[in-house]
């Protein structure tokens, strides 16, 4: 593996990220039948940690349920971090083995945060950049979310969908379908609606790549 600098770690933020030129990208597919089928039992478990929801203006009708996090993601002069969150085993097993440790192999990378994301029938999430976020009150998110959100690969997994849930990005719209590994591009316009009478829930994953790291 070729010798991480911080000026390697610089090329790659300023240069390489935005400049990969791709909205979606398709991965491969994977059987989320038995992960579905389980998630139907949760109910109180999508409001156990509302930070998505009540830091971030465009996630303020969605709820999600965190698996994994990341802790220094942002910088880079001490150890990275990272730790699984979810105090449910059986949700573990059946994504964190199969999937996330799958998709670092794909990028070359180690996980970062993720979580099941919930969207209502008849809800969105309005059209924004990652990069350059908006809190609640208006304000530009941290500059060390801002850094964080430039450098991951943000995929995206299908659990239950409608063929009336459109996902959005930079001018191109798709239905993803479940089961389907996407990688979005979050550094440029994107939104999600959901237009049917059933939820969407997705589980999103962060991955972040040895040249950062």
């Amino acid at each position: 593996m070729e010798q991480i600098t911080l000026a390697s770690r610089k090329e790659f933020l300023d240069n390489i990220k935005p400049k990969e030129g791709f909205d979606f990208k398709f991965i491969r597919n994977f059987d989320v039948n038995e992960l579905s089928n389980y998630l139907k039992s949760y109910d109180k478990e999508w409001y156990i940690n509302k930070s998505n929801q009540e830091s971030y203006l465009s996630q303020r009708e969605s709820v999600s349920y965190f698996i994994t996090d990341a802790f220094n993601a942002h910088q880079n002069s001490e150890p990275y971090i990272n730790s699984v969150v979810s105090l449910d085993p059986k949700l573990v097993e059946l994504v964190v083995e199969p999937i996330i440790l799958e998709l670092e192999k794909m990028v070359d990378g180690k996980y970062a945060k993720s979580l099941l994301a919930k969207l209502p029938a008849g809800t969105g999430v309005p059209i924004h950049c990652d990069q350059f976020g908006y809190s609640n009150d208006g304000n530009k998110v941290a500059n060390r979310q801002a850094i964080y959100n430039s450098m991951i690969h943000r995929v995206h997994v299908p659990i239950t969908t409608n063929d009336k849930v459109t996902f959005y990005v930079n001018g191109e719209t798709k239905n993803l379908k479940v089961g389907e590994i996407w990688e979005i591009n979050n550094n440029i316009p994107h939104s999600v609606h959901n237009n049917g009478d059933t939820d969407r829930i997705h589980i999103c994953f962060d991955i972040l790549p040895y040249r950062w790291l």
